[in-house]
């Protein structure tokens, strides 16, 4: 039986709890008046990154090269290695020795403050906690009046924050399952927010491999298409139904930067806050994908029909743009209990835009922006609607909105001007 030993090591904190386990009391400020709850408490696991939650995020990765094949093909490809019911046993994945790792509450850096609770909205939340007297501040952190959940926190100590693991099972399984670690590597993180840089980790394989830990931004650049040739992706003229690698995925590479993973993070939300978000900014450009869903949407929640599709839900669903002023939000999902007669939503779409936090051999970070370009939704015949009387529309076929933020010319409001990013072109897409 052949086996592969790797390691993960975490580039930002990962939120990849454990189930609910005792509570928490929290003191906060609601209404003017202190308040303490008892809240539910999730604790991260003690071995930190789960196995099951790996061996899902690898399958992940492994389906990303399959975009060309049929469901049933993915299906069997899958199942030969990590197993299925049909197929019998897969590859087995255990811990190779306990991790050692620091959890605990996640403080938002004030420095990075926005960034943070934007791209780590869930998991990070604001709220007003108790001074003294009647004073109080907003706190943002991993827990609030909802509850309490623990983060994989990063330490200065260099054999901290590392998770190894054994893989074993045949040849063909070994080499399959060495594909998505390198895409992993490359592209991916674990736990929640991951695809918004959270829980970014960094694959070492026992084994010679393209995988280092490089010096600067260009090696990496060399680093990633060698990698690349090593996976050995198979060119199609085909769009792929779900995200998986096919004609139009792209990849970015942000410019290094000082200041941690944070930095990094700040990198992504400034793009974020320009082309995504709607803000009556005097000092920038404002996008105009934004200002036009912004009308729509508006309009739709007035007038309780949906009339178009906001062009921003090509970054995932559902989709609740807010307007604070009129305190009314409009959510935008799949046609599956929507509209006067369920009065619900449903119906996730993932984001097709997977962002990384990498870390350089100097200490600098640097990020990666990935665009799996397949079809919205997948399914022929499927619409989208939003939780108003009527209106139900054919899905966007469009990632003009994700095109924007990949490649901006706007202002930034933290900075005169925003970074240019690299776009590194992989071999048969």
């Amino acid at each position: 039986m052949a086996t592969l030993k790797f390691s993960l090591r975490l580039n930002s904190p990962a939120f990849a709890g454990a189930v609910q386990r005792g509570t928490k009391t929290i003191q906060f400020v609601k209404g003017g008046r202190k308040q303490t709850k008892t809240v539910e408490y999730f604790p991260s696991d003690r071995f930190g990154l789960r196995v099951p939650a790996v061996r899902g995020i690898l399958e992940f990765w492994y389906r990303a090269l399959c975009g060309a094949k049929r469901p049933q093909r993915i299906y069997e490809h899958q199942g030969r290695v990590f197993g299925s019911t049909e197929l019998g046993q897969g590859l087995s994945l255990r811990y190779a020795r306990s991790p050692e790792f620091e959890s605990g509450e996640l403080v938002v850096a004030e420095t990075f403050k926005e960034a943070f609770l934007y791209l780590g909205y869930g998991p990070i939340q604001r709220f007003k906690v108790p001074l003294g007297g009647d004073r109080s501040q907003v706190k943002c952190s991993s827990h609030s009046p909802s509850g309490w959940r623990d983060a994989i926190l990063l330490s200065t100590d260099e054999k901290k924050c590392v998770f190894w693991f054994v893989a074993a099972g045949t040849e063909r399984q070994k080499e399959e399952l060495r594909r998505a670690l390198i895409l992993l590597h490359l592209f991916g993180g674990i736990g929640s927010r991951s695809r918004r840089g959270w829980g970014s980790v960094r694959v070492e394989i026992d084994e010679p491999t393209s995988i280092g830990k490089p010096s600067s931004v260009e090696e990496f650049d060399e680093q990633l298409l060698s990698l690349w040739e090593e996976v050995g992706f198979e060119a199609t003229s085909q769009r792929p139904r779900f995200s998986a690698f096919g004609p139009g995925s792209r990849v970015f590479r942000t410019p290094a930067v000082d200041g941690g993973y944070g930095a990094v993070l700040q990198e992504f939300y400034d793009r974020f806050r320009v082309t995504r978000l709607w803000r009556e900014f005097r000092d920038i450009d404002q996008s105009k994908i934004a200002q036009q869903d912004h009308d729509l949407e508006w309009e739709d929640m007035t007038k309780r029909r949906v009339s178009g599709l906001p062009k921003r839900l090509a970054f995932g669903m559902p989709y609740s743009p807010r307007f604070r002023k009129a305190r009314q939000a409009i959510t935008y999902a799949q046609e599956s209990q929507l509209g006067g007669g369920g009065g619900g939503v449903a119906g996730r779409r993932a984001s097709p835009l997977f962002l990384k936090v990498h870390r350089l051999a100097n200490g600098q970070h640097f990020g990666t922006a990935l665009l799996l370009n397949g079809t919205f939704l997948g399914t022929p015949g499927e619409k989208i609607g939003a939780a108003v009387e009527v209106g139900l529309q054919d899905p966007p076929d469009s990632y003009e909105a994700i095109h924007e933020f990949l490649s901006p010319t706007a202002a930034s409001p933290s900075r005169d001007r925003l970074s240019e990013w690299t776009e590194i072109k992989l071999p048969g897409i």
